[in-house]
C-alpha cells in the first residue's frame, strides 16, 4: 500500500509540531525552510514555490490571506497563473515526497 502524497495543510502542521518541541528544528526551519522540511519529511517543493517560516512573538502577528481570487473580467487564468493562486491544493501535486 502507497502512501498518499500530504497535503499542503498536512505538512504546515507537521511543521508546526515538530518547530513547537524541537528548538533545533525551529532554527533551521526559520533560517532555511526548504532545506530544513525537506531533510525532516522528504518533502521537495516546486522551484517557483516561494517557501517562508515566520514566527509570532508577543509584538508580533501575522494574518495571512488566502490567495485571491480569479479574475472578475471573465477571463479563465491561464495554467502558470492557476498554480500560483490554487491556494496549496494544485501546487501540492508537485511535490516530491
Amino acid at each position: 500500500m502507497s502512501e498518499r502524497t500530504p497535503s499542503l495543510e498536512d505538512i504546515k502542521h507537521r511543521v508546526i509540531e515538530k518547530a513547537t518541541a524541537d528548538q533545533v528544528f525551529r532554527n533551521e526551519v526559520l533560517a532555511t525552510p526548504r532545506a530544513a522540511i525537506r531533510r525532516e519529511f522528504g518533502v521537495e517543493f516546486p522551484g517557483e514555490l516561494d517557501v517562508q517560516v515566520v514566527e509570532e512573538s508577543w509584538t508580533r502577528v501575522w494574518i495571512v490571506l488566502p490567495a485571491p481570487p480569479p479574475r472578475e473580467d471573465g477571463e479563465e487564468l491561464s495554467d502558470a497563473e492557476l498554480g500560483k493562486v490554487a491556494g496549496g491544493k494544485g501546487i501540492i501535486q508537485k511535490f516530491h515526497v
